[in-house]
């Protein structure tokens, strides 16, 4: 039974209901989530236990180019498994923005959510055949809850960058699904700095032959933040390619969840797969917990997964220090530049700097540097 199905009955709390999230799980024949589930066994719900999950205002702003139509309808169905997206198509009473890309333009689609107290946003992003667009999406704020649901369909030969910036300091649980037809690529840049719970699930299938994904993270936890990346990439189609390459700083009692999972199906011969996990842990309470894998059903693949967690070489700090670099700047320099590979590779120059500043000023003692070379092996 799909979660559209099981949900069929259930609708949107009018007023304050604390309990309509456990009632739309207990529709779907489990519960809340909890750590007994394989899927959140690092990422704990408890805080949500007592919220008021009833939807407040709408907190998401469209800005679209020429060439990009807005409409509404209804949610795609899903046999994914239980998540808050199947929640949302309930509480948010089943209406859907869809943007239809129907000619490529310079100008960015911006989406931008703005998080005080409950949201659900549901958005569907369709990209027309040969064309291209540009989505920057932030969120910003302090939200209660914001659970997003992003669909995305491109057609063949059409390619979607997709920059995705978190700042909401609460907590913010999404889900992007993509299905990539022929000869398409999407392309995800995620820099995510802190929040109190950050869990994005990205789905993608690779549908079509020669389809494509590039997935690109950075993220910097402090404090208590708790970030959160399972990313499920299929293989479809003969020809595809996927990368993921993630990137991490968690300093103070932070914690980073990475499930990165890359599954070449048997009607997807000649797929190359790749994913690296990348951690620096700047302090001895925070936590990383890595897991790229590898689902392979067919012989002609090329393949590669790695993970990596650890402190700052002590080389490469002696290496600056003997050229007269003080230890607090040689610390700075070499953690600034172990993520900033994946921000230079923001497809657009003012929001790189924007956020190759704003990562300067949470790293200690990197908020006076220059611009300095990326070093690749900081670690």
């Amino acid at each position: 039974m799909s979660d559209a199905t099981a949900l069929a009955g259930l609708s949107a709390p009018a007023a304050a209901s604390p309990s309509f999230v456990r009632d739309a799980f207990a529709a779907l024949g489990g519960g809340l989530p909890t750590k007994k589930h394989e899927r959140w066994r690092f990422t704990s719900l408890r805080a949500l236990k007592e919220l008021n999950f009833a939807p407040g205002a709408d907190a998401l702003s469209l800005t679209l180019p020429a060439g990009t139509t807005a409409t509404k309808g209804a949610p795609e169905p899903h046999d994914a498994p239980v998540d808050f997206a199947a929640l949302n198509a309930v509480a948010s009473d089943g209406q859907t923005r869809v943007l239809r890309v129907e000619k490529s333009s310079a100008d960015p689609i911006l989406l931008t959510h703005t998080a005080t107290g409950v949201h659900y946003p549901r958005l569907r992003i369709d990209v027309a055949k040969g064309q291209e667009a540009l989505v920057i999406e932030r969120h910003q704020g302090r939200g209660a809850l914001t659970a997003l649901a992003m669909d995305i369909a491109l057609e063949d030969g059409a390619i979607l960058r997709h920059v995705r910036v978190h700042e909401d300091a609460g907590r913010s649980i999404s889900r992007v699904a993509v299905r990539a037809q022929r000869s398409s690529r999407y392309e995800q840049h995620a820099i995510t700095f802190g929040g109190e719970l950050m869990r994005l699930d990205l789905d993608i299938v690779l549908a079509g032959e020669g389809a494509e994904c590039g997935l690109y993270g950075a993220y910097h936890g402090d404090e208590s933040d708790h970030i959160d990346t399972h990313i499920r990439a299929v293989h479809r189609a003969p020809h595809c390619t996927s990368r993921q390459d993630y990137r991490g700083l968690v300093d103070g009692r932070a914690t980073a969840v990475f499930d990165g999972q890359a599954i070449v199906e048997r009607t997807a011969p000649f797929a190359e797969a790749h994913q690296q996990n990348r951690n620096l842990l700047l302090s001895e309470r925070a936590n990383v917990f890595t897991k790229p894998h590898l689902e392979i059903d067919h012989d002609e693949v090329i393949a590669s997964h790695g993970a990596t967690v650890g402190a700052l070489d002590d080389a490469s700090l002696f290496y600056l220090r003997s050229r007269g670099i003080s230890e607090d700047v040689a610390r700075a320099l070499l953690t600034f530049a172990f993520v900033r590979a994946i921000i230079d590779g923001v497809p657009d120059a003012a929001l790189a700097e924007e956020l190759r500043a704003t990562l300067r000023e949470r790293i200690p003692g990197a908020a006076d540097l220059p611009e300095v070379p990326t070093f690749e092996d900081a670690s």
